[in-house]
């Protein structure tokens, strides 16, 4: 079985190599990323599923959802935790 991680460190993680943090393990099956997390603001798409929705759509909600997550991340009084995202290569 093939199992792989992604990390998210918390914000100033590189300012404090000392530090120890809690730890927060999230399964998955087939990512390629962390897609709950965005960096960058909301942008309208034109997918099969976007036109499908209402205006707004799951795509965009989405999106909407990982960018507040990234704020929230990075604002200073979140929690400081790493995240582990481990993916499961199969579908059960």
């Amino acid at each position: 079985m093939f199992v792989s991680a992604i990390v998210l460190v918390p914000e100033g993680f590189d300012a404090h190599p000392e530090a120890r943090f809690p730890l927060i393990i999230f399964h998955d099956h087939f990512v390629t990323d962390f897609n709950d997390f965005r960096t960058l603001r909301p942008t309208p798409t034109s997918s099969r599923l976007q036109r499908a929705l209402p205006p707004g759509g799951y795509n965009r909600i989405q999106q909407q959802e990982a960018y507040k997550f990234y704020q929230q991340w990075i604002a200073p009084g979140f929690p400081r935790v790493l995240i582990v995202k481990i993916q499961h290569a199969n579908p059960f």
